[in-house]
């Protein structure tokens, strides 16, 4: 017992270290970006601490397994390098009470990423989305230029907003030469709202007039409850980001998108278990190796492991593999990896070498 509680704060104690590193260099990451979107005027400054904060949450089921990993992978090289391993050994907290001792830590790492993953992300994106929605709105509202005509790009446009007002625009005019159909219209309303879609931000005229004048002198006169117009300059060259089903609604699902989905989540989970497993048989180095000795053969594991984790839910997405198939490949390859490692360290293959140099000089003396 004394033995793990010793392992496992050492443990603890590197692996919250190595989280809060990489959460500062992936939240000043974070932060650039968003004060880049101010910059452009995509996004309001006063949003920039929610942004972090939704933005922190997601990342987390990135950096939770990976956290774990290393810091399991730095402290028992520590522990290599001092020796403290051999000893461990000695005393009998071999590996299979190591692998005991680091499960205590492992299962409630696991299941804070499950949660992260498959609930609490889905969940604050959905708020994510509807809160920029209301505050992107307020913000290009407020940055609708008022008083003045503003025109078009092509020059095929032209609109004057008369003023803003508590939910929209007041006293709208538009100016429109369409030249394939070569027709001009002339549209006014009284009233008008904003209206923010993915690509764009739609102005949406009520209770107004629209007159068209074609080329051979025909006039159409047209009146309307509510007409969708695009405002010169509010089109936007951002994607708009699909939300996020729930996790429940994904494992109802049978699209081929939804399933890779939740493969994806369901693998953070899982990644930090099979990490954390792979991490003490890594470990296993002679004693004085080095801190780092394995370190590069884990990280390489780390790379490899999540890179086909992206290409599962790839073919999963293509239809390729379904969710099962997919969760066997990616992960029971690894599992297998991690059963071969602790068979070696075992000493499986020698043993198994000397098992069969025994049975030979066995058929030798009794041939003789």
């Amino acid at each position: 017992m004394i033995l793990s509680r010793y392992f496992l704060r050492e443990s603890l104690q590197i692996g919250a270290a190595v989280l809060a590193v990489l959460i500062l260099v992936i939240g000043a990451n974070l932060l650039a970006r968003a004060l880049s979107l101010v910059a452009e005027g995509e996004l309001p400054g006063a949003l920039v601490p929610t942004l972090l904060f939704f933005n922190s949450v997601r990342v987390l089921t990135y950096l939770v397994p990976v956290s774990l990993f290393l810091g399991l992978m730095f402290a028992l090289g520590r522990l290599a390098r001092d020796s403290e391993l051999a000893m461990f050994r000695a005393s009998g907290f071999g590996i299979g009470q190591q692998t005991k001792a680091v499960m205590l830590l492992a299962a409630p790492v696991t299941l804070l990423t499950a949660v992260l993953s498959l609930w609490l992300v889905p969940l604050i994106e959905h708020q994510r989305d509807d809160l920029f929605e209301r505050a992107q709105q307020a913000y290009l509202t407020d940055h609708i230029p008022v008083g003045r005509f503003i025109e078009s790009n092509d020059g095929q446009l032209v609109a004057f907003v008369g003023k803003a007002t508590e939910d929209g625009f007041a006293r709208i005019f538009l100016f429109e030469h369409d030249p394939q159909r070569d027709v001009i219209t002339v549209e006014g309303a009284p009233n008008a709202r904003l209206m923010v879609e993915e690509q764009a931000d739609y102005a949406t005229l009520e209770h107004g007039r629209r007159v068209e004048v074609a080329a051979d002198g025909r006039v159409t006169r047209l009146e309307y409850d509510r007409h969708q117009i695009l405002l010169p300059g509010q089109q936007r060259d951002v994607n708009g980001q699909q939300q996020l089903k729930s996790s429940l609604a994904l494992w109802r699902s049978d699209q081929p998108r939804d399933q890779s989905e939740l493969f994806e989540r369901l693998s953070f989970a899982f990644a930090a278990l099979v990490l954390a497993l792979l991490a003490v048989v890594l470990a296993q180095a002679p004693p004085r190796s080095g801190r780092y000795g394995r370190l590069f053969w884990g990280i390489l594991i780390y790379a490899l492991y999540f890179n086909l984790i992206t290409l599962t839910a790839s073919w999963i997405g293509d239809g390729l593999l379904t969710l099962t198939l997919g969760l066997l490949l990616a992960h029971g390859l690894f599992i297998g990896l991690w059963l071969l490692l602790l068979f070696n360290v075992l000493g499986g293959f020698p043993r198994v070498k000397r098992s069969w140099q025994r049975r030979a000089l066995r058929k030798a003396y009794a041939v003789d």
